[in-house]
């Protein structure tokens, strides 16, 4: 949601960050039409895709620091020439995922957090931090396969064998990504306390006012067309039951498309149709997390998350956190 609202249409930010045009949940954001693609820079500026490809996918040796800087100083003059009213150093937004998570990017957050510090100086950072248990739940309802696999060879597996296989990927571990104080910890000792805040994604929906109140402050930005943004209805309302359980039974079927022959090039534009009206109908898929599965993950991030609350002054016992 800040990416898509806040981010990209706050009259006193410079977006140049992730901006995804599609979502495999109900996304209630319409499409872009090309108009409106061209003026979206993440999308219509390949240099920043690049700078971010450098920066979070890069293993530890092939990491170029010279050619992310060269990229970084090339992309600011340019947005700077072309707001010259603003001051850029204090109103470009650079987002990406990636930075936090080491699926689908180079697994370790210290070394990318170190990369962010060489390259831009510096600069504020904001920590979205969600309870583990609903961000494992939207992450697997999002991703029901075997971890290992990726997308390549999906096997359906259930939210018990996916977590217990996601522990064993060491770096690469999705749930083991989400120790909000320590990756706090990691951006405080590179940038100072006062330049990173950091905010449960809960506060949005409890106190929309605080939140924003928070957020501006933070940016030096106007607090009313903040609050305006964010007062809308959820970005992506999860999968529905529907698209989840069709996601499954499309990875069970995956082996025997093979024998279709020509059959496959007009059944596979149909079968993408078929998806995105069924996953935006009904109700989203509901996960469950049993006792033990509950106690488990309490009791590892119980201590993390208490840290983070006495740290940072932040009521996440009162937001449903493990304490």
């Amino acid at each position: 949601m800040l990416q898509k609202q806040l981010f990209a249409l706050h009259p006193s930010l410079i977006n140049l960050g992730l901006y995804p045009s599609s979502n495999i949940g109900n996304d209630n954001v319409k499409p872009l039409d090309q108009e409106n693609f061209d003026k979206i820079p993440y999308l219509s500026d390949s240099r920043i895709k690049a700078l971010y490809k450098i920066l979070t996918q890069s293993g530890g040796l092939e990491f170029d620091f010279e050619a992310a800087k060269s990229l970084w100083q090339q992309i600011a003059n340019d947005y700077a020439t072309s707001n010259s009213h603003r001051e850029i150093s204090s109103n470009i937004v650079l987002s990406h995922e990636a930075v936090t998570s080491g699926r689908f990017a180079h697994p370790e957050i210290l070394e990318k957090a170190r990369r962010i510090r060489e390259v831009f100086g510096c600069i504020k950072i904001i920590m979205i931090c969600r309870r583990q248990q609903e961000m494992l739940k939207s992450l697997y309802r999002d991703h029901p396969f075997d971890p290992r696999s990726l997308e390549s060879r999906p096997r359906p597996v259930g939210f018990r064998e996916w977590l217990a296989i996601d522990l064993e990927r060491g770096p690469l571990s999705l749930t083991k990504s989400l120790y909000f104080d320590r990756a706090a910890s990691v951006f405080e000792d590179l940038f100072g306390q006062d330049n990173v805040l950091v905010l449960p994604m809960e506060l949005l929906q409890s106190d929309l006012r605080l939140f924003s109140e928070q957020i501006s402050g933070f940016l030096g930005i106007e607090y009313e067309p903040t609050y305006l943004l964010l007062d809308n209805p959820p970005i992506n309302a999860g999968i529905s039951a529907y698209g989840y359980k069709y996601r499954l039974m499309k990875a069970k079927l995956m082996p025997w498309i093979k024998y279709l022959g020509p059959l496959k090039k007009y059944l596979l534009p149909l079968e993408g149709f078929v998806f995105d009206f069924l996953k935006s109908h009904g109700a989203p898929a509901e996960i469950t997390i049993d006792n033990d599965q509950e106690q488990f993950l309490k009791q590892l991030f119980a201590k993390d998350n208490a840290s983070l609350a006495n740290r940072r002054k932040l009521p996440l016992h009162d937001l449903g956190y493990y304490l």
